[in-house]
């Protein structure tokens, strides 16, 4: 009923329901999840201790957890705020206006965050950008797009605000796009300008698009739009210093606490039994994705042993794509961990569903869980129920070396491969020196043949690595995407 699911699992609802509507019976789901934590408060304390990467952690977490408290003056974490606006300035001095000068400001490039632009405070920053109307605008009403803002916004068009976004201390809309209308009596020919001032109380803060979505056009759809990419004129107006979000210690209460969820959330389903289960987590461990592997193993381990119900199945969420788009990003933290991901199909029993299209550059919690859940039963119809279905996309087997290019062999690709939207995207090439090359890669039948002009002698591939693997494109006949993947092993 959509008031009792409204309230649930999206993505535990749509598995369940794709189940229900294949099966013709119904499917309970139990769900226990807390966004935005860790694997090692999900995972026993009997596991993590036999980690050499995290049992340090935890001896060190249990000491300071059972050491005597010590008061300290003012240590009242629970009682800090994030810092207020201490006010407009900025516009009584012109700075939003037609006329103001900024010939003294600096530059910066939007879209990005002011921290990736060197300025590691919080504060509020002004962004002015001078734009040029056609004379055929005047008189029509227009539409502002800058994107999305971090934390939030007042923008101004030739001097007159003509939206905000957030009012309230600790109001974010951090992901959320913006789009204002820009009254017709406001529209010059020719010089306009568009000034923008960014309160951020906590972590990152600036103008940070996606560049698709900053543009000034006509308000009725009409022919015309200019971009708002690029060069901003900047200046700032208050800095709070580095602000980081006010967090209590760990221990009892604090679900990043090492085994905390798994003794207060999975322990006590012990006795029920249970058919399988689905992970939806990842991004909380993006920092060290090279122990990821270990930790989701021991964590499967872990609960199969305690259930005692062999090794029933277990299938896990790859992390979307996220943060600005880009072709390929040598260090991405996100494509080791989804790597990670992928290796723990080596463990018996377990499942892989595939996110890497439909996430969202700007949020961590893509909105779409419609496609999570039903690619995650796709698989459980395949492998454990035993139906007719391709349980996934392309994931990569292994490799051949032909001359001058690698031959590529994928699972799951009996139909066939497909090139959605055209030439196949993402995929780099690197010989032994290890420097990774724009590649040019063609479906041959249920392989994908991968050859560079740079590199004669090739002994690597990888594909779609990057947080946002800007237009990864390779599926299966089934319309399923193929993991992001690497056929090295380098650091």
């Amino acid at each position: 009923m959509p008031e009792s699911a409204r309230e649930f699992s999206a993505v535990g609802y749509h598995f369940a329901k794709r189940l229900h509507e294949e099966l013709g019976v119904a499917v309970g789901i139990v769900n226990s999840s807390w966004g935005g934590t860790p694997v090692e408060a999900w995972t026993s304390r009997e596991a993590l201790v036999r980690n050499p990467d995290v049992a340090a952690y935890v001896a060190h977490y249990e000491a300071m957890v059972n050491a005597p408290a010590t008061p300290t003056v003012g240590d009242k974490l629970s009682d800090e705020k994030y810092p207020a606006d201490p006010g407009n300035t900025g516009e009584a001095k012109g700075w939003a206006g037609r006329d103001g000068d900024d010939g003294a400001w600096a530059e910066m490039q939007l879209p990005q965050t002011w921290q990736a632009a060197g300025h590691a405070h919080c504060g509020v920053f002004w962004f002015r950008k001078t734009v040029e109307v056609p004379a055929a605008w005047v008189g029509r009403d227009l539409v502002l797009q800058i994107g999305a803002v971090d934390k939030q916004d007042t923008t101004y068009f030739n001097g007159v605000k003509v939206g905000a976004t957030g009012k309230n201390l600790e109001e974010q809309y951090w992901c959320q796009a913006r789009e204002y209308r820009v009254p017709a009596r406001l529209v010059q020919a020719g010089r306009n300008v568009i000034a923008v001032r960014v309160y951020s109380f906590v972590s990152d803060g600036g103008m940070i698009g996606p560049a698709s979505q900053m543009r000034l056009g006509l308000a009725d759809k009409g022919v015309g739009v200019v971009l708002l990419e690029g060069a901003w004129r900047y200046r700032l107006e208050h800095d709070f210093g580095v602000v980081a979000p006010p967090s209590g210690p760990l221990g009892p209460g604090n679900q990043y606490s090492p085994y905390i969820l798994y003794d207060s959330m999975i322990a006590p389903l012990i006795p029920y039994g249970l058919r399988g289960a689905i992970w939806y987590q990842g991004e909380c461990n993006t920092a060290k994705p090279w122990q990821y592997h270990r930790l989701l193993t021991d964590m499967i381990r872990c609960w199969r042993w305690d259930w005692g119900q062999g090794d029933f199945p277990f299938l896990i969420v790859q992390l979307a794509n996220y943060r600005p788009a880009a072709n390929y990003q040598d260090a991405s933290q996100w494509a080791r961990l989804r790597e990670a991901q992928f290796q723990t199909l080596s463990e018996p029993a377990t499942g892989l569903a595939v996110t890497i299209d439909i996430g969202e550059a700007l949020d961590i919690h893509p909105q779409n869980k419609v496609d999570v859940g039903r690619r995650l039963a796709q698989w459980a119809l395949s492998a454990t129920y035993g139906r007719p279905v391709v349980a996934s996309g392309p994931l990569y087997v292994g490799m051949t070396r032909e001359g001058s290019t690698i031959r590529l062999r994928f699972d799951h690709a009996d139909g066939g491969l497909v090139a959605r939207g055209g030439t196949l995207r993402t995929f780099v090439m690197a010989g032994s020196d290890q420097t990774f090359h724009e590649a040019t890669a063609v479906i041959d039948g249920k392989t994908v043949v991968v050859s560079c002009p740079a590199v004669r002698e090739p002994k690597a591939v990888r594909y779609a690595w990057a947080d946002n693997p800007e237009g990864c494109n390779l599926y299966n006949a089934e319309g399923l995407p193929a993991s992001p993947f690497r056929t090295d092993t380098w650091p």
